[in-house]
């Protein structure tokens, strides 16, 4: 999955737990706020029990990621997993 403000690859999951990489660059923005984004993105994946879908998970985030909001993010993210057929999401 692309949009313009990250992208969102999955693979079939290898090991007995689900990896999540989360990728920012330095051009998304000073360190707060790449952490932020990182914080955010893990609370919607245990939250929302994401990663009891089976995917490896790698987020490459993009420059005007900051701009979205958590609610949007969120609705993102989850129909991304349910587009992976993901029950859960």
């Amino acid at each position: 999955f692309k949009s313009e403000a990250f992208d969102v690859r999955l693979a079939p999951q290898q090991g007995p737990q689900v990896k999540l990489l989360i990728v920012t660059p330095r051009k998304m923005g000073n360190a707060p706020q790449r952490n932020r984004f990182r914080r955010r993105v893990k609370a919607i994946f245990y939250e929302q029990e994401l990663f009891s879908c089976g995917f490896d998970v790698a987020l490459f985030a993009k420059k005007g990621v900051n701009a979205i909001s958590f609610s949007e993010l969120q609705t993102t993210l989850i129909a991304i997993m349910k587009a992976a057929s993901c029950p859960q999401a």
